[in-house]
């Protein structure tokens, strides 16, 4: 079968009118470079552009492009340990790879319920997309944990390591180090750092896709919109089960199953604008009706504030970020939500106040007071350069951005303040110890 009469066939999949079980772009590269009807030498990413470029519209070209972008920067990850009977016993996840080089190494995202087992000596394996087939033969092909399914772990995984992450936030790092299999990939141009999304907040109704590992069986994507920009649920303590956290996340109606915890969220773009983290798969603990279509991700801003809390931070033997505090506590005072003519788009904006300052934290307590109604601020940072003037529109941005500082940053905060029915504005210098 020559290559453009099993292009002509996708296309016909792509659209519907032929029935086919999901098309597998990169089999068909990988046929098409044994039958010869493509040179050798032809790379998976030039081959999928020449493809979207003949075969699909502008908005399908856009989005397949994007999607099979991301799959060179997703992995399955998989967590090995012994339970308490001795019995090697493994967890499913997925990551992404946040920065890779052509030395074998490489930062992989994922969740921190991922990572943790509880049990001392736990070891990680990363299996890549091309290796989806190595999962649906082993890993998928029973119900139950085998050995023949840690041995095939074991065998085609990429060994990696803990760096740091944070329950509370429930994102970590891992490393990979000097991998020949990595570095092979990265040569076929099989593997890619994914991006983050430059805006902190991505619109309700903006189409998504998730990327992850559902039941562990390998790498595989579905698509939805963003439903709720952000939101809190509480989850459950993934170092003590009888214990609960809440977590700011944002809502995703891409459908989600065990396995895809730790994957991305990515926009239209193909850049990640969150991490995939839970479900709801019931409507209550006393209302067992099934839900469907209601899946959380963190944010992608407290994704970065904590993965650079973990690169500055984190090495393995500290493997927590600590975080700077300013000494105030904040509420919401009020909210109201606007039209922008000029986007199109709904915008939602919080009246942040202070609450209570601490006596502890003298810079704050010196010149912040109650009530005070938070603008914006901006941040000098100890290592040089300037963060610009953010403005504070909403409860969690100030929080968030925080998580990302280190000792010795200084943060100007701008409020402003009731003086005899007079708004006053003002300014203060926080440095972070």
């Amino acid at each position: 079968m020559n290559l453009q009469l099993k292009m002509d066939i996708l296309a016909l999949k792509q659209s519907g009118l032929l029935d086919a079980e999901a098309i597998d772009y990169y089999a068909l590269y990988t046929s098409s470079k044994e039958s010869g009807d493509i040179p050798s030498t032809t790379s998976y990413l030039s081959f999928i552009q020449s493809y979207i470029a003949n075969n699909a519209s502008p908005v399908e070209n856009k989005l397949l492009y994007a999607i099979q972008n991301s799959l060179r920067s997703s992995v399955a990850i998989f967590a090995i340990y012994e339970n308490s009977y001795g019995v090697d016993k493994n967890s499913a996840g997925a990551g992404t790879f946040i920065d890779v080089d052509d030395n074998g190494n490489a930062k992989v995202l994922t969740n921190y319920h991922v990572t943790y087992t509880g049990v001392e000596g736990t070891e990680y394996y990363v299996l890549l997309y091309e290796d989806n087939y190595l999962l649906s033969n082993y890993v998928g092909s029973s119900s139950t944990v085998t050995a023949a399914t840690i041995a095939a772990i074991k065998t085609y995984g990429i060994p990696a390591t803990y760096v740091g992450g944070d329950k509370n936030y429930d994102l970590a790092v891992l490393q990979i180090t000097d991998n020949q299999k990595l570095k092979d990939s990265y040569q076929k141009d099989m593997v890619v750092a994914a991006e983050f999304e430059e805006n902190d907040e991505t619109p309700v109704g903006s189409t998504c896709y998730a990327i992850g590992n559902p039941m562990g069986e390998g790498i595989s994507a579905t698509q939805g919109i963003v439903s709720v920009s952000s939101e809190n649920i509480t989850i459950e303590d993934a170092e003590n089960k009888l214990s609960s956290i809440s977590i700011r996340v944002m809502r995703t109606s891409c459908l989600i199953n065990g396995g895809n915890s730790g994957g991305g969220l990515y926009n239209e773009n193909g850049k990640i604008i969150g991490v995939i983290n839970s479900r709801r798969e019931r409507i209550s603990s006393t209302n067992s009706s099934r839900v469907d279509g209601v899946s959380f991700a963190i944010p992608v801003e407290v994704v970065k504030s904590i993965v650079i809390a973990v690169n500055n931070q984190c090495d393995g033997t500290t493997t927590k970020p600590t975080y700077h505090l300013m000494g105030i506590t904040t509420h919401i005072d009020s909210s109201y939500a606007e039209y922008n003519f000029s986007t199109g788009l709904i915008e939602t904006h919080d009246i942040i106040t202070v609450v209570e300052v601490f006596s502890d934290y003298p810079a704050a307590s010196s010149s912040l007071q109650a009530d005070d109604i938070l603008k914006s601020f901006s941040v000098e940072f100890a290592g040089g350069g300037n963060s610009g003037t953010i403005n504070i529109n909403h409860s969690y941005t100030l929080s968030d951005y925080i998580l990302r500082l280190s000792a010795g940053d200084k943060v100007t905060l701008n409020y402003q303040r009731n003086v005899g029915g007079v708004l006053q504005n003002g300014s203060t210098i926080i440095t972070l110890v």
